[in-house]
């Protein structure tokens, strides 16, 4: 055996591939690259950051939806594009509601008076005076009418708000 054949032996199976890396030609399309370079950023955004959860689901809703596309173009397996098909709409769901809880509460005029008079300069939520409000009712009282009486009026675990009168 002369030094070429040995070299060329060494060029041989430095260049080939193992037999079970064949396949491996799909992981490197960049649908797939994109989407794990999405579901890379998803996790580097900052906890402290105050949009942390909406970046967090439109990056790795991105992902999901890079990852169908290769699932179904590329591997051609109905299994994980419906899989990560679902995992995206169920991230885009979650995305939409995290906007809507972003929203903020809305209110009538008197409400929004009691609101700003009483509660905001002791910085209460409006996310926190909206859930209380769902849980009570407001009552017109006619003028000479007792809301309630000392000892008589079972009141609970109620809260009352007088908003004018006496």
């Amino acid at each position: 055996m002369n030094s070429n054949e040995s070299v060329l032996r060494i060029n041989t199976t430095v260049t080939s591939s193992p037999p079970q890396c064949d396949d491996w030609t799909h992981a490197q399309h960049v649908l797939f690259q994109l989407a794990n370079v999405f579901l890379a950023a998803s996790f580097v955004v900052p906890g402290h950051f105050k949009f942390y959860w909406l970046l967090l689901r439109v990056a790795a809703a991105s992902a999901c939806v890079f990852m169908a596309l290769w699932g179904y173009h590329i591997v051609c397996q109905r299994d994980v594009m419906c899989w990560y098909f679902a995992s995206a709409v169920v991230n885009a769901l979650y995305t939409l509601y995290s906007l809507y809880s972003l929203y903020p509460a809305q209110f009538d005029s008197r409400t929004e008076s009691l609101y700003l008079s009483t509660l905001k300069p002791i910085k209460m939520a409006r996310t926190d005076f909206k859930l209380l409000c769902s849980s009570g009712s407001i009552r017109v009282v006619p003028a000479g009418e007792d809301v309630c009486t000392e000892g008589v009026t079972l009141l609970g675990n109620t809260v009352s708000v007088l908003l004018s009168g006496r």
